[in-house]
């Protein structure tokens, strides 16, 4: 990371955006929920934990926002952004409204890159953890079930993304999704 970087790092609430190395734990927002992901990383990264209840820029049109992400570093020149929700049940309507928190905290990484002075993402991952889900019995119980009804931008049915690992959405296409499973104490592991 570059030295100019970690100047304008001083610029953000330390307990929201800070630099990492090593480990990066996000926890649930919500207290009902209560867990976290812990990522161990060998390098570089800027951790961004969303506010419990508030949201970051007012003037965005989505409002929603995941847990936290991680701007993982490649160089100088390159960098990974890493978007993180954790959930204790994950139902299929659920599912759409974590699609928007993937959307909110891409454009709040987008705005603070902005600010930090980074180029824009080599590649994003997005990841969801949750305790029990019921989507993977939705999408074999039947296929209708997985497309969208023509005309409508986001039904109950949007499960394609759920089925295939890859999110499509306004801001990047094809991206890969990570789902984790919570352990009994609400937690998961991952290296990346």
């Amino acid at each position: 990371m570059k030295a100019e970087t970690r100047v304008r790092l001083t610029y953000f609430n330390r307990d929201y955006v800070s630099e990492r190395i090593g480990r990066v734990t996000i926890g649930e927002r919500n207290p009902a929920g209560a867990g976290s992901i812990t990522f161990d990383i060998s390098r570089e990264c800027i951790e961004v934990l969303a506010k419990p209840s508030t949201h970051h820029f007012f003037w965005l049109s989505e409002q929603s926002c995941a847990d936290g992400a991680f701007i993982l570093f490649e160089g100088d020149d390159f960098v990974h952004l890493h978007i993180v929700e954790i959930k204790s049940k994950l139902t299929h309507k659920g599912w759409l409204t974590v699609r928007k928190q993937f959307s909110g905290m891409f454009l709040n990484s987008m705005a603070l890159c902005g600010v930090i002075g980074l180029p824009e993402f080599k590649t994003v991952t997005c990841y969801i953890a949750y305790a029990t889900e019921n989507i993977s019995s939705l999408t074999t119980a039947s296929p209708v079930l997985l497309k969208g009804r023509l005309g409508l931008s986001a039904t109950p049915f949007l499960l394609e993304d759920w089925v295939s690992g890859r999110v499509d959405a306004a801001w990047a296409s094809a991206v890969p999704l990570v789902k984790l499973q919570r352990d009994a104490a609400g937690n998961a592991n991952l290296a990346v």
